[in-house]
């Protein structure tokens, strides 16, 4: 059986190659993120719950987010011939480094499932996320301390925010009776 560190020098040896980035390419620059994160997830003995929570949270923010983060940077280039590879990670760093963006004006505001629970999850969930691609080297550990302070720092706010938009959404008293019986969506 392969050591944790030989599965990462595997991995990283893979990390090397030219990923091209446009539609289809980020959706593989994006599948090989979640693959490398998943192979983290299962060796760190998650539960299946967990698993599928921060997957499917991770998929989200670099699927949606970060690809449209990605065409508001860089509006003129021409996305089917950028690259990105082992030493050009910026998407990865920009998005670690707008993770309030992402929540207030994304997360908040655009997705169905927000609600503050869910909001702690997420974070959570792009947190583990981040520190992954940081144990492998697609992020470095200033970026990921930039992230981690953003959170402890603006996390009760994102919370009362999320918490306001719950309540113009379905109402004072709906959403009184939603908490009472705790039902959240994920």
């Amino acid at each position: 059986m392969e050591s944790k560190l030989e599965d990462k020098e595997g991995i990283t040896v893979q990390n090397q190659q030219d990923y091209p980035v446009g539609e289809a390419g980020w959706e593989q620059v994006s599948e090989r993120y979640l693959d490398v994160f998943e192979a983290d997830l299962k060796a760190a003995g998650r539960s299946e719950r967990i698993k599928n929570r921060d997957m499917s949270c991770a998929y989200v923010y670099l699927n949606y987010f970060l690809q449209h983060l990605m065409a508001e940077e860089s509006p003129d280039a021409e996305i089917s011939t950028l690259v990105i590879k082992d030493e050009n990670r910026e998407i990865l760093v920009k998005g670690c480094r707008k993770l309030g963006y992402y929540i207030s004006y994304y997360y908040i505001q655009k997705d169905w499932t927000a609600s503050p629970y869910n909001l702690e999850q997420t974070v959570q969930a792009i947190k583990n996320f981040y520190e992954c691609m940081m144990n492998h080297g697609y992020v470095s550990g200033d970026d990921f301390d930039y992230l981690c302070s953003e959170i402890e720092s603006d996390l009760d706010g994102w919370l009362e925010e999320c918490e306001q938009k719950c309540v113009e959404d379905f109402g004072e008293d709906e959403w009184r009776k939603m908490r009472k019986g705790e039902t959240y969506f994920i």
